[in-house]
């Protein structure tokens, strides 16, 4: 049983998180709640408009059609993320001691990178004219692309450098997920003659299945409130075509400075992200095994 006195320290040692906790992200939040209901633009005093920025959202196309556009740009990179994050954990896994750890470091590090630098260097290589990606092309005669400047190729421009700095998130999450999978399982169906695939699809994934709820509700919450790969590789252009919700929010509050109708937008990302976070973990409970 825990004493009193052990229930004091824990309370004590929890205190410091829970002040940042409250201050940093609870507090905030409501907040944002309460400006959403205002208009306020720093220099004056907010005064009370009731629903009117939340109506104003569903007014306007353009705030709708920034909403479609970032739900597709997280579908893409939660798939892509969560795919190619666990397939580099197979491979890694698969390895030896040794060049797993180089592997690991190697697919860790642009992680670790600051996002500004890599956006600089990734948006000359991106370059029309004169990128490196481009000149690679231009080897096997396909034509420059402009990874940039074109509505058509610019989410695909995103995607691969948002892959390249942040897969390894996922392919931590897996490989540490895979490292916990009992060995005697494998045995098991190595001695009743399961193949690879057998042993991947009854022994890997359902063994899995908690480290891939995990990666892809993780992988939501971020993906929707993306900011920095739009941010410094194309501004949210050409049009809006790259603009996501955040990247709005930005704009609206620190541009514009309407501060009550980019908190009307945040509060309704924020409802959203809560909403689709509820409904991931009541699905959850169809597919996932918590069995060990």
């Amino acid at each position: 049983m825990v004493g009193e006195r052990d229930a004091k320290k824990a309370f004590l040692f929890l205190l410091p998180l829970s002040i940042v906790f409250f201050v940093f992200l609870v507090l905030p939040i409501f907040i944002a709640i309460g400006i959403s209901f205002t208009e306020y633009d720093i220099l004056s005093s907010p005064s009370f408009v009731g629903f009117q920025n939340f109506l104003k959202i569903f007014r306007t196309k353009r705030v709708l059609g920034i909403f479609l556009t970032t739900f597709k740009l997280s579908i893409i990179l939660v798939v892509l993320h969560g795919s190619i994050g666990l397939l580099l954990a197979l491979l890694v896994n698969s390895v030896s001691k040794k060049i797993q750890n180089v592997m690991r470091l190697l697919l860790y590090a642009p992680v670790a990178i600051t996002t500004a630098s890599m956006a600089i260097a990734w948006k000359y290589m991106f370059n029309r004219d004169f990128g490196v990606i481009n000149w690679v092309l231009q080897i096997f005669n396909i034509e420059h692309i402009s990874w940039l400047t074109s509505s058509v190729h610019v989410t695909q421009s995103i995607a691969i450098f948002s892959i390249w700095k942040f897969v390894g998130n996922a392919f931590l999450f897996y490989f540490i997920g895979l490292s916990g999978i009992p060995k005697e399982l494998y045995e098991v169906a190595d001695i009743d003659g399961a193949g690879p695939l057998v042993r991947f699809t009854k022994v890997t994934l359902p063994m899995l299945s908690p480290t891939i709820f995990f990666v892809i509700m993780v992988l939501f919450i971020s993906t929707l409130q993306i900011f920095d790969e739009p941010f410094f590789l194309t501004r949210g252009g050409p049009g809006d075509a790259s603009r996501t919700v955040n990247l709005f929010i930005y704009e609206i509050a620190f541009q514009q400075y309407d501060m009550g109708y980019s908190s009307a937008v945040a509060v309704l990302l924020f409802i959203t992200i809560l909403a689709l976070t509820i409904l991931q973990n009541k699905l959850s409970k169809k597919w996932v095994n918590y069995d060990r």
